[in-house]
């Protein structure tokens, strides 16, 4: 079986930030191998949602439209709440400083929970 399209789209994207697989694979947070395996052995249709928008975060940062990258993780379904709607609203009336500030904010607080979410990994002994 081939490696399927979005991990040729993976890799197509990634020269076009000028990232190598080792950078990409720091940035990102996982291994050098482990992330490769997404370019040249991965054969799903679509790549997980969660590592897209790892992925999206980071090569947004160098010029790579979000929404090409989210495209490799296929159709996702989400609900619309009412408190999603609230927030949207609210957010949009804050001044572009605060808007800005916000999304900093929630970078911030990803990361963290990204950090917390591997010390207590680690602390259990399971692999990444």
């Amino acid at each position: 079986m081939q490696i399927s399209e979005s991990a040729q789209k993976l890799k197509a994207l990634r020269q076009a930030a000028k990232m190598s697989i080792r950078e990409i694979a720091f940035e990102v947070g996982m291994e050098k191998g482990k992330y490769e395996h997404y370019e040249t052995r991965f054969k799903k249709p679509y790549l997980p949602a969660d590592f897209a928008d790892q992925l999206a975060h980071v090569l947004s940062l160098r010029g790579i439209a979000r929404e090409s990258v989210m495209a490799l993780a296929g159709p996702i379904e989400q609900s619309v709440t009412e408190d999603d709607l609230h927030l949207g609203a609210r957010y949009a009336k804050l001044s572009p400083r605060r808007q800005r500030m916000m999304r900093e904010l929630l970078e911030e607080l990803e990361a963290a929970e990204k950090a917390n979410l591997q010390i207590a990994k680690a602390a259990d002994g399971s692999p990444d």
